[in-house]
C-alpha cells in the first residue's frame, strides 16, 4: 500500500507491505523490515533490526501527532493509491467497504439485501490486536457480502458492496 504524508512542511512517500507479521517499509532509496507491537491504544513498540523505538500517537483538533525519540511530528494524510475504508463511485451510486489494513474479519453485521444507513456499522476487522469498525459511507442496500467471520483479508479488498437508495 502506498501513502503520501505531509510531515511538517515536507511531502513524504511511503510504501508499506505486510507479510508473516513483518512490515516492509520503503522510503526514498531505503528499505526496512519492521515489527509493530501494540502496548495500548496510542503506544506501540517499533522494532527495526536490533533497535526498538516507542511510538506514541495522539489526535487533537483533527490533526494526528506522532512522538518518537523525543521529537513530535504532525502527520497529515494526503492520499493513498489503493482503496481507503470505503470507495464511493458517485456516478454509479455504489460503494465498496474495505479494511484499512490486513487483518481478520471478526464479524459481519449485515446480509445481502439489507438496507443500511450512512455511518451504520457493517463489519469489524481485527488488525494488530485492535478492532476496526467499518461503517457505511452511504444510505443504501447491501448488494454483496464478500467475506465472512474468521477470514483473513488484505487492505483495500472489498468486504461489502453497497448500492445507494
Amino acid at each position: 500500500m502506498e501513502f503520501e504524508f505531509k510531515i511538517e512542511d515536507s511531502l513524504e512517500k511511503l510504501s508499506v507491505e505486510f507479510s508473516n507479521g513483518v512490515y516492509t517499509v520503503r522510503h526514498r532509496d531505503s528499505v526496512w523490515n519492521a515489527e509493530l507491537k501494540p502496548v495500548s491504544d496510542n503506544l506501540f513498540l517499533l522494532q527495526i533490526g536490533n533497535a526498538t523505538h516507542r511510538l506514541y500517537f495522539a489526535e487533537s483538533e483533527g490533526k494526528k501527532y506522532l512522538f518518537v525519540k523525543g521529537r513530535q511530528f504532525c502527520l497529515e494524510k494526503c492520499e493513498t493509491s489503493r482503496r481507503s475504508f470505503a470507495d464511493v463511485d458517485e456516478r454509479a451510486e455504489r460503494a465498496s467497504v474495505c479494511p484499512p489494513m490486513p487483518g481478520m474479519v471478526v464479524k459481519i453485521d449485515v446480509r445481502e439485501g439489507d438496507q443500511v444507513k450512512k455511518n451504520q456499522s457493517l463489519a469489524v476487522v481485527e488488525a494488530m490486536k485492535m478492532e476496526n469498525e467499518l461503517k457505511s459511507p452511504i444510505n443504501g442496500k447491501v448488494i454483496k457480502v464478500c467475506a465472512s467471520a474468521g477470514e483473513l483479508v488484505d487492505a483495500g479488498r472489498p468486504l461489502i458492496e453497497l448500492e445507494a437508495d
